[in-house]
């Protein structure tokens, strides 16, 4: 299946452990726009230093996100 993304919805599934699980779904396909995978990573990446170290490990436990199609 091949899903549409804009930087919101990654960001909220994300930041949630079901939403990762789904994200980590083989037959789940992703497809995100350059400007809207620059504006998810800079939010994952603001949320991220505003959590302490214990909830940010908790948070991104099993974290699955890379930007393996940018050019």
């Amino acid at each position: 299946m091949i899903v549409a993304a804009d930087a919101s919805v990654l960001v909220g599934e994300l930041l949630r452990t079901k939403g990762r699980e789904l994200f980590r779904h083989p037959a789940l396909h992703v497809v995100v726009a350059e400007d809207q995978w620059t504006e998810t990573e800079h939010e994952l990446a603001r949320r991220s230093t505003s959590w302490s170290p214990q909830d940010a490990s908790h948070r991104t436990e099993g974290a699955c996100w890379s930007n393996q199609y940018a050019p």
